[in-house]
């Protein structure tokens, strides 16, 4: 454990001194519980193809680099989470291309890492892609976004919002996939709002919400729910 920690404390070390570029790295060092990885989960019989690859050197490192950002403390990786963990199952080190970043560039980059995907991307990967896209945005604004979106494409092709065709372009997620998870994610909030508000009236406040619907010619009681927030939120 002393060892391994030394290890790992020299790395950081020469970290701190390298230039962005090409490294070999060794794959634990590397941070893969961070909240990074855009899937759901890793598959694991890749992985387990991957090592084997890997093991009996037939693996193209020079092909294929994983993406890492360093932020002077961690290797956050944002592109090649199923590469890394075949790295760490095979005992061999890999190929890198290393920036300088942070956590919420890693996330960002992680979920327009997969546009042309070797391994197929299931529904639910893609849902979650849009979600984390959506939490940075609320995070951090449109414009940092955009900035990310808008990063790699030529002047003429870069978009002005953060729509869902700017989304599409940079996940390469079906525009009616995106529309869909945000739809289904605002009708469960609304939905989540509606049961919050829910509630049982006692018999005096019964009687109040009677007057009410007489007073404004209301058909439900729960219209004058409705009512009463409408009236609360223009006051």
């Amino acid at each position: 454990m002393q060892l391994a920690q030394a290890t790992k404390q020299l790395m950081i070390a020469v970290l701190e001194q390298i230039r962005e570029g090409l490294h070999w790295i060794d794959p634990n060092l590397i941070t893969l519980d961070a909240g990074t990885q855009s899937r759901v989960e890793t598959d694991k019989p890749t992985v387990s193809y991957y090592a084997e690859q890997m093991k009996n050197d037939l693996w193209e490192w020079e092909a294929s680099p994983v993406g890492l950002l360093w932020d002077g403390e961690a290797l956050l990786p944002w592109d090649g989470h199923h590469r890394i963990e075949a790295a760490i199952a095979a005992g061999k080190n890999l190929l890198a291309r290393v920036q300088q970043g942070d956590l919420r560039r890693a996330i960002a980059l992680s979920c327009g890492s997969n546009k042309k995907p070797s391994l197929r991307r299931t529904r639910e990967d893609n849902q979650k892609t849009i979600e984390m896209l959506e939490d940075l945005r609320k995070q951090h604004g449109d414009e940092w976004l955009l900035q990310i979106i808008n990063a790699e494409l030529p002047q003429d092709k870069q978009f002005k919002e953060v729509s869902l065709r700017a989304i599409e372009s940079y996940t390469g997620i079906p525009f009616s996939t995106i529309r869909n998870v945000q739809k289904r994610k605002k009708t469960d909030k609304d939905k989540e709002k509606t049961e919050k508000i829910a509630f049982t009236p006692t018999p005096d406040e019964m009687q109040i919400i009677e007057t009410i619907m007489e007073a404004e010619e209301l058909d439900k009681p729960s219209e004058v729910i409705r009512w009463l927030l409408q009236n609360y939120q223009e006051s």
